[in-house]
Order: structure tokens, then C-alpha cells, then sequence
């Protein structure tokens, strides 16, 4: 019969007890919920904004943010652009090129009326993975009995205030990943 040394004495963790895992489930994927709920309801948002985004870039200085930040006079994404992390993560994007474009043959004015045109909102790989990653966590926290799970949704004030502050999306996911 084999010993174990002092390592297990470490640990603090009773395995057989029911109720140290549901604290431990608890603790570890209420937070992982929350945060997937966090970045998918910004990313509802913004398609509410881009439903009326002729009006919502006028009046909406983060928005345009959003959607033109470090972009260059040609409509090239520089590194680390915040137009480019909204993209590529939450697939809510503009065709930047054909809106410079349009500014600098018609002006301000005719490029914004463009928007509706060259807006575009697809479901990149992350949000595909975000949403089956938020039925794998609900299942897991519903199955452990937790009823106390958080609901946000796209009006909540964390929303607003990453709306406010756009580059705070990127905390959310990295307390996701």
C-alpha cells in the first residue's frame, strides 16, 4: 500500500463533500457567466445602436469611437485599433475604406448618410464561442443547484459605462479567458 506525501495537505479542498464543490462552482463560473453576459450584451447594444446608425453616430462620440478609432486617413485599421479589436471580436464594424472615401470626395455629411450602406454586424468565431461557452456555464451552475445567476442584459450600467469607456471591453474578456 502506497503513501502519500505532505503535497495533499496542501491542497484544503474536501473532494468528498457535495457542498465544497457547489462553493467552488459557484465561485469559479458565476464570475465566467457574468463576464460572457457582460461582453455579449455589448455586443447587443451595438447592433441596437447600429439599427439606427445614422443618428447614432451623429449624436454618439464612443459610438464613433467604436467604429473609427485608429482608422488612418485611408481607412487602414492601425495596430491596435479599438475599430479593429470591435471587429474582430464582436463583428460590429463599418467599411472604413469606403467611408473615407466618401468623406473625402463629398464631405462629412454624405459619408455619415452612407453609414446605413456600409455598416456590417456578423457573428465573428469568438461570439459563436462565447454563446456556447454561456449554455456549457449555465448547464454547469443550473445542474449544481445555483439559482442565484446574474442576468445582464444590453441597458445594464456596466454596459453603459464600457460604452462610455470602449477599451474596458477588453477587461471582460480577459476575465474570460
Amino acid at each position: 500500500m502506497g503513501v502519500y506525501d505532505d503535497s495533499f495537505e496542501k491542497i484544503r479542498f474536501d473532494y468528498c463533500d457535495v457542498n465544497a464543490w457547489i462553493k467552488w462552482i459557484e465561485e469559479k463560473f458565476l464570475k465566467l457567466y457574468e463576464n460572457i453576459q457582460i461582453v455579449l450584451s455589448v455586443r447587443d447594444y451595438l447592433i441596437s445602436k447600429m439599427n439606427n446608425i445614422v443618428t447614432e453616430f451623429k449624436n454618439d462620440e464612443n459610438f464613433r469611437k467604436i467604429l473609427l478609432g485608429g482608422v488612418d486617413e485611408n481607412g487602414n485599421y492601425k495596430e491596435n485599433s479599438l475599430a479593429k479589436f470591435y471587429k474582430d471580436t464582436l463583428g460590429i464594424y463599418i467599411k472604413t475604406k469606403d467611408f473615407i472615401s466618401t468623406y473625402k470626395q463629398f464631405g462629412e455629411e454624405k459619408a455619415i448618410e452612407s453609414l446605413h450602406r456600409i455598416k456590417e454586424v456578423k457573428e465573428t468565431p469568438f461570439v459563436v464561442f462565447l454563446n456556447e461557452l454561456k449554455n456549457i456555464v449555465r448547464n454547469i451552475l443550473t445542474n449544481a443547484g445555483i439559482n442565484n445567476i446574474p442576468t445582464i442584459n444590453q441597458n445594464s450600467s456596466v454596459v453603459r459605462t464600457i460604452i462610455k469607456n470602449p477599451e474596458k471591453l477588453a477587461e471582460h474578456i480577459f476575465n474570460i479567458i
